[in-house]
């Protein structure tokens, strides 16, 4: 039970405890936390009354919106996932796993609207950039992971990895050892 935007009580039916946070920051990654553990444990009840929580305290994005932002430079690319990555783990929450990989597939459109946008050909050989280009390889395999695990769609998954494989080879940023296991697993040549 929420006590109010501060405090948080304990789901059990000993007396309620209550946690101060520093940050308003501080308290949607701890929600985000909990409903990453319950959602990984199952625990549906316990994933959805935290991720009501977190919902409250990051709100709806609106999709369309936030590409537009990105793409004018009004809103930072970083800025625009992060929001997405929260909203993503509220609808698993509520099992809602369709909308999740429909918001996971925007977060990894930002990510490339990032690369395409942020990045000279110059700057190709930068650490940042081939971090960059990992992170946005990582949204894909964490994408294909989630539709196996929650979905059972193979073949939407087999798509996901095949993109992230484009994006390795476009950029010659090769995939770690969990990709191409994952790859492998998905019979997905690479």
């Amino acid at each position: 039970m929420v006590v109010d935007n501060r405090t948080e009580q304990t789901m059990s039916n000993a007396p309620a405890t209550r946690r101060q946070f520093d940050s308003q920051d501080d308290e949607i990654e701890y929600f985000r936390g909990k409903v990453i553990h319950w959602v990984t444990e199952s625990d549906w009840s316990k994933a959805q009354h935290f991720g009501d929580r977190l919902a409250e305290l990051v709100g709806e994005p609106d999709p369309i919106a936030l590409v537009r932002q990105v793409k004018n430079r009004v809103l930072e690319a970083i800025t625009a996932v992060w929001h997405l990555g929260h909203w993503i783990s509220v609808c698993e929450s509520r099992r809602d796993f369709e909308r999740a990989a429909e918001f996971q597939d925007v977060s990894i459109s930002i990510r490339k609207l990032y690369l395409r946008g942020f990045y000279t050909d110059s700057d190709h050989g930068d650490d940042d950039f081939k971090e960059d280009v990992e992170l946005l390889i990582d949204g894909y395999e964490i994408q294909a992971r989630r539709i196996i695990i929650y979905m059972d769609d193979v073949e939407r998954a087999r798509r996901a990895m095949r993109n992230a494989l484009k994006v390795s080879n476009a950029y010659g940023v090769p995939f770690d050892a969990g990709q191409r296991d994952l790859a492998a697993e998905l019979e997905v040549d690479l």
